[in-house]
């Protein structure tokens, strides 16, 4: 399309060039003439042209090929193709006095500009040619016009004509070059106010650069950064364009590296758009058009370098994304921006500016100040709205500051009307929660009195001796207040460990009947005595055995039906095991027909609670008093009395095992307490109970016969009261009342099993611990069973026992069944990691004697022992013959060998001592041995 529009163009120029040349006497040559005057006005030189692509021609040849050239009139566009463009034109100059034209090149700043004639020197046969040079290669210094433009000043005698030959190179494609005509006297100042225009607006993007990077620097935001930046590349873009560099004599051979600056102007416009759009945000997708555009750009730089000849397409694609963010622009303006409106306006300024100069340079508009300086009023334009957004964003980022000053102050006007709500609620709760723990502290003084009073005065009345009927009706009692003060201590101590999350769960197999049965013997008396029936039973869908931590449900049971007795004065107290919905999740690696879900739901038809107190019904202190109806509070007043931490105990433990616990409640009618469980069936199979599981303490008479009890007490009390529990069971018991003792006595004698108390005089049963193990360790010895009493239940203090090498731990307070049965622990895990069972060949009716048999030689063993440390030889011997003897008599063969081996040492001096010790601890595992396999305890 260009081109068809170029060949219009020439045919245009043709009829005007025949024209002048109708008009003109003198047109002899096919070059077109101009005729000179005294006064000559600048204006356009119609020439001749002809693109030499070889770019190797000489004045001579183009003279030739110039005849077929096209006519030019006025401005000449420079093509794409790489060629030198040679011109000419004959000048006349009719008057009788020497005539000084200049021939300049108007605005156009090409590489190379050359001036060709022919000049007939007097006695030369021929004509000689004479070149003038110029062009941006020629240093100012060195052209014969001091003047940024390609100038030429000519000297042409009276009545004389020269035909002149202007040979042209320019790198920069696609510009307008005029080649006009005026007078020598003016050459200096032909560019003069093109230059005054450019120097102008370099100075203002000068200023405008500076104030934006000292607003960078002061509020450090990149937008000030960016759009300095790209006012600081308008400036070197001005001065390469205007060839202004040339004033400055750098060293520099091809300034086509100069025009990089395009590519860096590109980049900034670029960020400048995308902050002001806020495109990350707003426009995310044309955030990655930006990017694009920067990679095209710096893949256009390396082009540019490697051939000039590429940055065409940089001016193409600078226009093309002009075009683009101008449509951006403007849809962000139409959506209410009104900064992009600002920046539309600007790119719209300097698009038309590039428009209206390439239309110039293509001849559809006239050549004039405005015209010619579109580019440069479009970019003054563009800076100075750009400007304007800039300063919109300060005023924008006052204003959201201000608001944001307005919002933080009216939040911190709320949040300090929210704080002081808080704190008043919060003092009113502390107020609420002192004096519901002083009231707890009153209601627990009153009733730990009660039973301690009672406590103090069956003792008081024991040590006067009464009869047997009286003692034995004082000693129920005593038991009834001591249990009583037991569980008022322990409600306080689970409320303690629930309060800090220290309640651990032990999931074990149970069996449901157990469990409504031992309800069942808790409540069955009480509800009896007050004309209520209790009704406790197990749906079908539940298993009969389940796996959970059956102590604490049955807490929490307990605490639940004992509230529904005591506040149920009539009808009936029911407690249902049923099953509930599990979920998909929870159902997940169970067996078909497994139960995950258990609820437990205990109702009465007792008073009732009101719906304001339900809110607090789980609350620590906390009593159910005060209620508004008359017959509820008369019915209230049977047996209110309590620690207040029963519920709040409830709620902590079933939390704690992954439910919760709801209530309902309507006044008069009663309440229902409810709470669900994950309980799958139980895993391994039933077993009947072995006799050390046993309730009944008939079997423990003579269980532990021959097993060494060390007992570590401090407290008379509880040493007395351990002491009496064990002796039934047929041990012997040493004991000490400090760490210190317990260690030499250890060392001295040994034990069986060690009963260690936590806190000690000297020191903890922990540091008395590890002493020991490591004199197991350093002797070789079997490790001893060690069991911790304490009432201190902590987990921190439960792993501090386990590190320090303690076996099993008992929580004081304790009953005889559960200090014999934990002793049975530690004994089966004793037996069974060092005492591997063995079997007598002995004949079955030596079996009744046996336990005879085990407990004389393992007292045997222990005089022997004792004779080693002493040093005395013949009594060890003698006991060593005694055992041999029953050994062989009973068919022990193991304990035969290993006494024969003591004796072997003793034949002969010096005696192994270490080596004998050694095998009576082994003698005295082989009897325990013995004695398991007897007891089927393997």
């Amino acid at each position: 399309m260009i081109s068809s529009y170029m060949t219009f163009t020439s045919w245009v120029r043709l009829f005007i060039v025949i024209l002048i040349f109708l008009a003109s006497p003198s047109w002899a040559s096919a070059i077109p003439q101009f005729t000179l005057s005294d006064d000559i006005e600048s204006q356009s030189l119609p020439t001749l042209h002809w693109a030499d692509t070889s770019q190797l021609t000489t004045p001579v040849q183009a003279k030739a090929a110039l005849v077929s050239g096209e006519l030019i009139a006025a401005g000449f566009t420079v093509p794409q193709q790489n060629a030198s463009h040679w011109f000419a034109v004959t000048l006349i100059n009719p008057t009788n006095h020497t005539v000084n034209p200049s021939i300049h090149l108007k605005q156009a700043f090409p590489h190379i500009v050359n001036i060709h004639y022919e000049q007939q020197l007097t006695g030369q046969p021929q004509a000689k040619w004479v070149s003038l040079l110029n062009g941006t290669n020629v240093p100012l210094h060195q052209r014969l016009v001091w003047a940024i433009s390609p100038t030429f000043n000519l000297s042409l005698p009276a009545h004389q004509e020269q035909t002149y030959y202007l040979e042209i190179h320019s790198k920069v494609k696609v510009q307008r070059i005029d080649i006009k005509i005026g007078n020598s006297s003016h050459s200096s100042h032909f560019d003069l106010l093109h230059i005054t225009v450019v120097k102008l607006f370099i100075g203002t993007a000068l200023l405008l650069s500076l104030v934006s990077m000292l607003m960078y620097f002061s509020l450090r935001d990149s937008l000030y950064l960016y759009y300095g930046s790209f006012t600081l590349c308008l400036v070197p873009m001005a001065i390469i364009d205007s060839s202004l560099d040339l004033f400055f004599e750098l060293p520099i051979t091809d300034r086509s590296i100069l025009y990089l600056v395009y590519n860096f102007l590109i980049v900034f416009f670029s960020l400048f758009v995308g902050k002001v759009l806020d495109v990350k945000r707003a426009l995310p997708w044309f955030n990655v058009v930006l990017k694009v555009a920067h990679v095209v750009t710096v893949i256009l730089a390396g082009l540019t370098l490697y051939d000039f000849n590429f940055f065409t397409f940089t001016l193409i694609f600078a226009l093309l994304l002009s075009v683009f963010v101008f449509g951006v622009a403007i849809y962000a303006a139409l959506v209410g921006d009104f900064s992009a409106q600002l920046l539309a306006i600007g790119i719209a300024a300097f698009v038309s500016g590039v428009t209206i100069l390439r239309l110039t340079t293509f001849g559809l508009l006239p050549s004039n100040f405005f015209t010619d300086h579109g580019p440069i009023i479009g970019s003054f334009i563009e800076l100075v709205l750009f400007l304007v957004v800039m300063f919109r964003k300060v005023i924008s980022l006052n204003e959201d500051k201000h608001a944001a000053n307005l919002a933080l102050l009216n939040l911190s006007h709320e949040a300090k009307a929210v704080l002081e709500k808080t704190v008043h609620e919060r003092t009113r709760e502390l107020q609420q929660a002192n004096r519901a723990r002083g009231e707890f502290l009153a209601t627990i003084n009153h009733e730990m009195r009660t039973p301690l009073n009672g406590i103090l005065g069956m003792v008081e009345m024991l040590q006067r001796k009464p009869s047997a009927i009286q003692q034995e009706e004082q000693l129920y009692h005593l038991g009834a207040a001591s249990r009583q003060l037991s569980g008022l201590v322990n409600e306080v101590l689970d409320f303690s460990k629930i309060d800090e999350n220290l309640i651990v769960i032990h999931a074990e197999d149970f069996a449901t009947h157990s469990l409504v049965e031992d309800l069942t013997g808790l409540f069955s008396l009480s509800a009896k005595q007050k004309g209520i029936a209790l009704s406790l039973q197990v749906e079908g869908e539940v298993s009969e055995r389940l796996h959970g931590d059956m102590p604490h449900i049955k807490r929490v049971l307990t605490n639940l039906i004992g509230n529904a007795v005591k506040f149920t004065e009539q009808g009936e107290v029911r407690l249902i095991i049923g099953s509930g919905q599990s979920s998909e999740s929870q159902n997940e690696g169970l067996g078909e027909g497994q139960m995950t879900l258990v609820t437990f739901e205990v109702s009465d038809t007792g008073c009732g609670i009101e719906p304001a107190q339900l809110e607090h019904i789980f609350s620590p202190y906390y009593q159910i008093g005060g209620q508004s109806q008359a017959s509820v509070l008369q019915a209230t007043k049977v047996g209110n009395s309590g620690t207040g931490l029963g519920l709040a105990i409830s709620e902590g433990l079933v939390k704690a095992m992954g439910g919760s616990i709801v209530v309902t409640s309507h006044l008069g009618k009663g309440s229902r307490f409810s709470f669900t469980l994950s309980l799958p069936a139980a895993i391994t199979p039933h077993k009947e109970p072995s006799h050390l599981e046993l309730k009944s303490l008939g079997w423990a008479q003579n269980c532990f016969a021959g097993i060494n009890i060390l007992l570590v007490e401090d407290s008379p009390i509880n040493r007395h009261v351990m002491t009496t529990f064990i002796q039934e069971t047929g041990a012997k018991v040493s004991i000490c009342d400090t760490g210190s003792a317990a260690i030499g006595h250890f060392k001295d004698h040994g034990a069986d099993l060690i009963l260690m108390d936590y806190r000690l005089p000297d020191t903890n049963g922990l540091a008395a611990t590890q002493s020991i193990r490591a004199y197991e360790h350093q002797i070789g010895s079997p490790r001893c069973p060690i069991i911790m009493h304490t009432a201190d239940n902590r987990a921190s203090v439960r792993d501090e026992a386990q590190s320090a090498g303690i076996d099993l731990l008992l929580s004081k307070p304790f009953t005889q069944a559960q200090l014999i049965n934990i002793i049975s622990k530690g004994l089966e895990i004793s037996s069974s990691s060092s005492c591997p069972p063995l079997k007598l060949n002995t004949h079955r009716k030596l079996m009744p004697l046996l336990d005879e048999f085990l407990n004389l030689n393992l007292a045997s063993i222990q005089l022997c022992r004792d004779s080693l440390v002493a040093g005395d030889v013949e009594a060890l011997s003698n006991e060593l013959h005694k055992c041999k003897g029953n050994a062989g008599l009973f068919g022990a063969d193991e304990l035969h060998q290993t006494v024969l081996s003591m004796e072997e040492e003793l034949v002969a001096v010096p005696y192994d001592m270490d080596l004998i010790s050694t095998l009576l601890t082994q003698a005295q595992k082989q009897l325990k041995g013995y004695r398991l396999r007897s007891k089927g305890l393997e």
